[in-house]
């Protein structure tokens, strides 16, 4: 009976899925600390091998000649990594910020601000193999992850979407033929309650499916907003579900049917913003008492809906293997918020309808595991239609905009074809060269209108002054090519080297808000890289690095334009520095992870920048035309250090497992021009655990941020003033586990 019941709850979810919003800490399991350790024939323990895709067949971390942080299901859980923004406190060089309910990732110091409807990431997203091209859509919870990976460095070859920062790529499991249930209930912090399940079952001889389901609620907000008596501060209030079908009609065959759905309601960390100290906003006063307050006068709110579904079949011919990937994407935003943070309407913000629409078709060749000469070759389409539309669309209203309101409406229809291959040729028993190239097409379509309305009220849109017809400019058409080679050799079976150099490229585009503007230009990096992976004290140390120097030309770039923003082409970089991962089993209970990152970036010379001035009232003034040299990039600490230990030991007929997590940021600049900086910090999360000796269940205490350290998410110079968004400050709470 209950493995009929399992078999209807799977069926029933086949349809939901969860590419879903950032989730705060939930409670993770803590026990599985000790899962990724191996165990040597002398009962000793060892550090296990981690397979990866990054060129997108399984392969061992250590065989592979780009630099990678991996992590399966275990590390997660043990560092409370719950979300992709998470990933930024284990993964030296990377950063990670909250736009509203988007993702601006940065790799390496390469990465794009923009989040406005229509434009892509720098470090781009994957799911599956799926790509995820809305920034809004690429925030996930972990709750039924295999591995993730992240890819730094340009991927123009095999992931080649606008990866000139690097990739994440979050794989989840595959269903089991073993009925299994596994899940957890919460409660935290700021009255937060969360649940997540994950079941899996076997559907007849050769078919299984599974189903993973998050549910969390904060009712309480960490701020306040003094002038509308309410808090502020949300990490969201989310419901998400996932779910896999696997079919092997016959031992070459594999179809895999996913699907997923998810809703994140009334999130406002990363909108709800402040005045910086010593800064004065439009009402000529300076920030909020209190650092997660503020005193905006408009009610500010984030509502996300998400899902698609995605098909991927793999059949093996003997002499090569064809892997079809086919996915739709749709992302809905709706958002409110107070651009100029204060009770006086000089800017507030209103989008009713932000559409994303994503199709994707990926066919690869992959030659045989068995053949000494490794090959693929594929071809990838996407069409992506998104923009603002609804009545609205995107709303500005105050005296920014003339005292009225200004609704600005408008689609990007993308279309995206490519071709690519890769070899590897082995040169003796112990060197293997690699060298890939991929050609990319792009066009974009923009149409749009402006509307006027008279009236300042984001709430009273019936006053029509003008209503434009909605215009199609011209089109924009690019094409690239990229490309890849690398040299690795094996010194020993534990020691390998290699060398590779690598183009990649982000496509140009238009800017929604603006789109009478010409299209700005794609931007290059030429990445030259050197790097190790080794193997050592009998397994129990795992230690990779790499050195890199980048040429970073045309730089996509955000400016201020009145009350919007829009992306122009800057100037050119010079990035380099090095990368360390390393992993050590100090004992048969003790475990090490530890990375860094070493940074040095700068502008070259920059003519037709944009500097802010703080004038001596503490107003903002933004000018135009200024020219800089040598400045650093944002969002580009010097130095990122993480270590973390996790300790895994028998007591009280069970098992007690401790976990810290520890990261520094050395500081960065938020704005080419480093005036605004965020000075350096450190992050501690910590967990401590018990579970049964058969882990049927288990407890988990966990906290973030135990220190309450105080550091933005994002920061901003604008005409009202410089403006933060403030991180989450310590949160706690414990979770009880089960698993059958």
């Amino acid at each position: 009976m209950k493995r009929i019941k399992l078999h209807l709850l799977l069926t029933a979810g086949a349809a939901l899925a969860a590419a879903t919003p950032a989730f705060a800490q939930q409670g993770s399991d803590a026990q599985a600390t000790a899962e990724n350790a191996a165990e040597a024939s002398d009962g000793t323990a060892q550090i296990a091998d981690i397979v990866v895709t990054a060129n997108r067949r399984s392969e061992k971390l250590q065989d592979v000649p780009i630099a990678i942080s991996a992590f399966g299901a275990a590390d997660l859980n043990a560092t409370g990594t719950a979300n992709a923004q998470d990933l930024a406190s284990v993964t030296p060089g990377l950063m990670m910020a909250n736009q509203s309910a988007a993702l601006t990732p940065f790799i390496r110091g390469v990465g794009a601000t923009d989040n406005t409807v229509g434009q892509e990431a720098a470090v781009a997203t994957y799911v599956d193999g799926v790509y995820i091209s809305s920034v809004y859509g690429s925030l996930f919870s972990f709750n039924n992850i295999e591995r993730v990976e992240v890819l730094k460095g340009p991927q123009g070859t095999l992931f080649g979407r606008n990866a000139t920062g690097g990739l994440i790529h979050i794989i989840t499991r595959d269903p089991s033929h073993d009925t299994k249930i596994e899940g957890g209930v919460s409660y935290g912090s700021y009255n937060t309650v969360g649940a997540r399940l994950y079941g899996t079952t076997g559907l007849g001889d050769n078919a299984a499916a599974d189903i993973a389901v998050i549910y969390k609620h904060q009712s309480d907000g960490w701020g306040r907003n003094i002038n509308l008596n309410r808090d502020i501060g949300f990490g969201g209030n989310d419901f998400a579900a996932r779910s896999k079908f696997v079919f092997t009609p016959t031992d070459a065959t594999t179809i895999k049917l996913s699907a997923d759905y998810s809703q994140t309601k009334g999130i406002d960390i990363g909108s709800v913003k402040n005045i910086l100290p010593g800064a004065i906003g439009a009402d000529g006063k300076g920030p909020t008492a209190g650092f997660y307050n503020n005193r905006s006068g408009y009610d500010e709110y984030v509502n996300t809906k998400q899902g698609g579904g995605s098909l991927n079949i793999m059949h093996d011919f003997g002499a090569f293997s064809v892997n079809s990937i086919t996915a739709y994407r749709k992302t809905q935003v709706v958002q409110a918020f107070d651009n100029d943070t204060t009770p006086v309407r000089q800017i507030d913000v209103l989008i009713d309808n932000q559409t994303y629409r994503t199709f994707t078709q990926e066919l690869q060749l992959l030659s045989p595991s068995s053949s000494p000469i490794g090959w693929i070759v594929g071809a990838f389409y996407m069409r992506d239609k998104s923009g603002f539309d609804g009545p609205v669309g995107l709303g500005l209203y105050g005296a920014d905009v003339g005292g009225t309101g200004v609704l600005i409406k408008g689609d990007i229809v993308t279309q995206s074809y490519s071709v690519f291959g890769e070899v590897t040729v082995p040169l003796g028993e112990a060197t293997k060269l690699t060298g890939g190239i991929r050609y990319t097409h792009d066009k974009r379509t923009i149409t749009g209108s402006t509307d006027l309305v008279g009236t300042s009220d984001p709430g009273d849109n019936n006053v029509i002054l003008n209503l434009a017809p909605r215009t199609t400019y011209p089109s924009f058409s690019e094409g690239k090519p990229t490309w890849r080679v690398s040299l690795a050799h094996n010194f020993t079976s534990d020691v390998m080297a290699y060398a590779s150099y690598n183009r990649g490229f982000k496509s140009g585009n238009f800017n929604t808000t603006a789109p009478f503007a010409p299209p700005f230009r794609s931007e290059s990096i030429d990445a030259y890289e050197v790097g190790f992976k080794i193997e050592a004290l009998d397994r129990r140390l795992r230690l990779n690095g790499a050195g890199f120097i980048y040429k970073y030309k045309n730089i996509q770039l955000t400016k201020l334009s009145g009350s919007s923003l829009f992306i122009t082409n800057a100037t050119s970089a010079d990035v380099k520095g090095i990368d360390i991962d390393g992993e050590l089993v100090a004992t048969d209970w003790l475990r090490l992870r530890f990375g860094a990152a070493f940074l040095d970036t700068k502008y070259n010379e920059f003519t037709g920048a944009q500097f802010s001035v703080r004038n001596p009232n503490g107003t903002t003034s933004i000018l135009q035309g200024g020219t800089l040299t040598g400045n650093d990039l944002t969002r580009s600490p010097h130095t990122t250090l993480n270590v973390g230990a996790f300790m895994s030991h028998p007591m009280a007929g069970g098992k007690v497992n401790a976990n810290a997590n520890y990261v520094h940021n050395s500081g960065f600049f938020w704005e080419p021009d480093n005036r605004l900086k965020q000075p350096s910090y450190g992050l501690l999360n910590a967990q401590l655990g018990w579970s049964a000796e058969d882990d049927r269940w288990g407890i988990n205490l966990f906290a973030k941020n135990l220190t309450k350290t105080k550091y933005s998410v994002w920061q901003v110079a604008t005409t009202n003033g410089d403006q933060y968004a403030p991180a989450a400050p310590r949160t706690w709470g414990a979770e009880l586990t089960f698993k059958y």
